[in-house]
């Protein structure tokens, strides 16, 4: 029964639906002004952590009381055992998010091209990566999916973004933004009917299984492995994620095969090999070789090496990821070495991991530590890793 229901015809229409509550907050918005009044609400949303000070029209606050109520399905016990999967296996969770939750991302043809518009490619892939592992450390640390979490509000504003982009990149042209803007950018997209509709439902419900499904697959093939119990508590939660994101819970997996069997039905029909995709692999890429620092030499290589290792080999293709060519394997045991010489020096956050999965966690930790050191602009505070996160990890996360 699984294998039927993620049909071509569901997914036809998933592909034609956008978010019914946030479509209409965002439609309030733009019909008290112009094209401006869009985008102001969509570069405030980026240049804040949080949903920013109004003034905003009432159906704004009716959006926040709405959107925050947690499905009547959702089940505390397994979000709480889905945090601890987190806090025990988080540390490489960023090396996944990198190396194969962005990259298929970028391998759906339609995310791609939103992306390859919003993201300005190299010029805001350092920002995309770091906001996205904000949105993963917010909603999994502890309490962030219970009633007024960080995870939350997180996501809520995540959900009023897209909403924004869907509605610039399908209003007419001829509307006037500011000459360079990033809504006069998506005002140009002149997007296809054909297409459905951007960030459609279907577009959604397969990010949201880069976060579940490709984590907890990623997570196997490091050589970490999960109870059923475990596996379903954090797909549980990140449907929970779901629900709050504003997709139909018809398009929600809830184990293991039907993530598996949904993620491949939506990839048959939508991956492809497009200028935008790897162009977007190509930058993050950057920004994971960025994280090296003084290591750059030893550790540049690892963010393909994760790329081959966790993506199918049609997947890489596509996004053209290098290959490291026939040293790769004899690079492998230095790598392996390397990432112990880095357990016994800084911590013993990587003591009860695989060899392959210390490589994950070199990286993410690297990551981590870079970007808690950065500078942020707009209206945010400096990056928070939750303490029990911290302590965890041995990574400092200064206030």
């Amino acid at each position: 029964m699984a294998e039927d229901r993620w049909g071509v015809a569901l997914l036809d229409r998933m592909r034609r639906e956008g978010d019914p509550l946030a479509d209409a907050t965002v439609r309030a918005v733009f019909d008290k002004g112009t094209v401006a009044a869009v985008n102001e609400l969509l570069t405030r949303l980026v240049r804040n952590d949080d949903i920013p000070d109004g003034p905003w029209p009432p159906e704004l606050a009716d959006y926040l009381r709405t959107s925050a109520q947690l499905p009547s399905w959702a089940d505390a016990a397994l979000i709480r055992t889905g945090e601890r999967v987190f806090l025990q296996y988080g540390l490489t969770s960023f090396g996944i998010l990198a190396c194969a939750s962005l990259p298929e991302c970028y391998v759906l043809r339609d995310v791609a091209a939103v992306l390859g518009t919003t993201q300005r490619l190299d010029t805001h892939a350092r920002r995309r990566v770091f906001e996205t592992a904000m949105m993963v450390l917010a909603v999994m640390a502890e309490g962030g999916l219970a009633p007024g979490g960080s995870g939350i509000r997180v996501v809520q504003k995540v959900r009023l973004m897209h909403a924004a982009i869907r509605h610039l990149i399908l209003t007419s042209p001829a509307a006037a933004g500011p000459p360079g803007s990033l809504a006069d950018a998506l005002l140009a997209q002149r997007w296809p009917a054909e297409r459905g509709t951007p960030l459609s439902q279907e577009d959604l419900a397969a990010v949201l299984l880069t976060f579940s499904y490709v984590m907890v697959r990623g997570w196997t093939q490091l050589g970490i492995t999960l109870s059923p119990e475990e596996v379903r508590a954090y797909l549980h939660s990140w449907n929970v994620v779901g629900h709050v994101l504003g997709i139909r819970d018809e398009l929600l997996a809830h184990d293991l095969e039907d993530a598996t069997r949904l993620f491949e039905a939506i990839k048959t029909q939508r991956a492809a090999d497009t200028l935008d995709g790897r162009a977007l692999t190509a930058a993050v890429i950057g920004v994971c070789e960025s994280f090296a620092g003084p290591s750059r030499i030893l550790l540049r290589p690892i963010p393909r090496i994760l790329m081959w290792g966790l993506l199918p080999p049609e997947t890489c293709a596509m996004l053209a990821v290098p290959r490291l060519g026939l040293w790769q394997a004899a690079y492998r045991p230095l790598l392996r070495v390397a990432a112990r010489t880095f357990n016994r020096t800084a911590s013993d956050a990587f003591r009860d991991l695989p060899d392959t999965a210390r490589l994950s966690a070199l990286i993410s930790r690297r990551f981590l530590e870079d970007i808690v050191t950065r500078p942020r602009g707009g209206q945010r505070t400096a990056f928070h890793i939750p303490d029990h996160l911290a302590r965890s990890w041995g990574i400092a996360s200064p206030r």
